[in-house]
């Protein structure tokens, strides 16, 4: 069976370059295996760790985050309702106000109103009662002048002189 195998330098030529190849190869393959292989092994768990950490911390922060937005959320809403309130408190306390300057807008001039009737009917008595005098002191004048001027002779002929022409002129006056 081996007696028919021959060697053929020129057939194997490229035989030793392949295999030295190949034995390289799997040499530095069980070299990594044996040394590197740890070393990987031992940096990948590391770095595999690290970015467990690294997450860990990053959802940690985000649940941080969300829990901060979701009190920033609440607090917001809070504010805008004691906003609201405060708004309405105040809506509520201006009319109010606005009510109760009116009632007093109202008995102010209720009361102006009155006062100013009251006066009017002051100044109306007191007008009338001036106007009464003047009247009476008019009526003492005339009196007085006409009696004097009815004292004298003369003026007791003229004023019966006036009397008859008075006199006559009614009776021309009815008889016509």
């Amino acid at each position: 069976m081996f007696h028919n195998l021959t060697l053929n330098p020129y057939r194997f030529e490229y035989t030793d370059r392949w295999v030295s190849l190949v034995l390289g190869f799997v040499l530095i393959a069980v070299l990594i295996y044996w040394k590197g292989l740890p070393l990987l092994r031992k940096y990948l768990a590391a770095r595999a760790e690290q970015i467990a950490e690294a997450y860990d911390k990053s959802d940690q922060y985000l649940n941080e985050a969300k829990q901060v937005y979701n009190e920033y959320t609440d607090l917001l809403a809070s504010i805008e309702q004691e906003h609201k309130r405060h708004m309405e408190e105040a809506v509520r306390e201006a009319i109010k106000a606005h009510n109760l300057i009116l009632d007093d807008a109202h008995s102010t001039a209720e009361a102006i109103s009155r006062r100013m009737k009251e006066e009017i009917s002051r100044e109306q008595t007191r007008q009338r009662i001036l106007l009464r005098r003047q009247m009476v002191q008019i009526i003492i004048s005339t009196a007085e002048y006409t009696f004097n001027a009815l004292r004298t002779d003369a003026g007791q002929h003229g004023l019966i002189q006036n009397f008859v022409t008075l006199a006559s002129k009614q009776t021309v006056d009815r008889a016509s």
